[in-house]
């Protein structure tokens, strides 16, 4: 994994030289926040390649996610929605796999209100 890390100087702040250190590029993730059923979701969309993982690699990326809102202040539960094949599928909690299926990719698209940089 390659990592970019750029920093830009404050305004008016003296010109330094570039750094040597490498750029550094965080990985960032637009996720829809939302509270539903007395419950705080974590929604995030992904591309229709989260369907060719494995399901141990897609748990590992759900707990990821999750870990990583957290960390970044979002409390909740995370899902992790896709499209493939024409249907919108989600991984998340058991007891919300009813109210999952109804939600449609562009229903959590819309709902994007936030965002996770690490």
């Amino acid at each position: 994994m390659s990592l970019i890390l750029t920093v830009q100087p404050k305004a008016g702040a003296p010109a330094r030289a570039r750094s040597s250190l490498p750029e550094i590029r965080m990985p960032t993730f637009k996720l829809a926040h939302i509270r539903e059923q007395g419950q705080n979701m974590l929604l995030f969309p992904l591309s229709g390649t989260f369907s060719q993982k494995t399901s141990h690699e897609q748990q590992s990326i759900l707990a990821e996610l999750e870990d990583r809102a957290h960390a970044a202040g979002l409390a909740g539960r995370a899902v992790i929605f896709w499209e493939s094949g024409g249907r919108t599928h989600s991984l998340g909690p058991k007891p919300w796999a009813n109210f999952l299926r109804s939600l449609s990719m562009q229903a959590v698209l819309a709902s994007v209100n936030k965002s996770v940089s690490w």
